[in-house]
């Protein structure tokens, strides 16, 4: 387990977070041994019109993103730092921890740091 969160991971994770196109801007880097296998951000998804949906906006999570398309042979024993940009409190909701947990991510880091 890292003690400290490399400074690479947390200016990669000021970067991403400045691409979100919400309110709150919030980013996930997932790392291990000090390499980034995966970044992800927060932001609207506008979907639609389609034959089976009408025009709708969703949001993604950043963690959901920067885990979307991982095989856990890549994340097992990883870390993740979740970042939100103001140095705000960024602790994942309840369906992120359990798609972090899933992915087989040994440690959870947040911000503030």
């Amino acid at each position: 387990m890292p003690k400290k969160i490399p400074d690479k991971i947390i200016v990669a994770a000021m970067k991403a977070a400045a691409r979100s196109n919400m309110r709150h801007k919030l980013s996930a880097i997932v790392f291990k041994d000090n390499q980034i296998i995966s970044t992800g951000f927060n932001r609207w998804l506008h979907l639609g019109p389609t034959k089976y949906l009408p025009k709708a906006n969703y949001s993604i999570h950043a963690e959901a993103d920067a885990l979307f398309g991982l095989s856990r042979r890549l994340t097992y024993g990883a870390s993740i730092f979740i970042y939100r940009q103001g140095n705000l409190l960024a602790m994942p909701c309840q369906n992120c921890q359990h798609l972090i947990s899933k992915a087989g991510i040994s440690h959870t880091f947040y911000s503030p740091i």
